[in-house]
């Protein structure tokens, strides 16, 4: 495991109009795009309405399409800090 997993966890998640808006800690607040992934540019707002939150905040789980994003991968892709 990367020690980016440990640095960064996900407090919250909002589907906005904008995309999947997801606040780390320590605070970082970052907009994913629809179109982040197939499973999640295919599902529709109500769908993607359905997460939880994965323990210890590493990652988020979309219920009604089986997907899950973790954090490493948020924090690789969305926080240039991280690379």
């Amino acid at each position: 495991m990367s020690t980016l997993m440990y640095k960064y966890s996900i407090e919250e998640v909002e589907i906005t109009d904008e995309g999947i808006a997801v606040t780390l800690h320590p605070y970082k607040r970052v907009i994913l795009p629809f179109d982040y992934t197939p499973k999640i540019a295919q599902a529709s707002k109500k769908e993607l309405e359905k997460f939880r939150i994965l323990p210890n905040g590493r990652g988020i789980h979309f219920e009604s399409i089986d997907k899950d994003i973790g954090v490493e991968g948020i924090v690789r892709d969305f926080l240039s800090e991280a690379a």
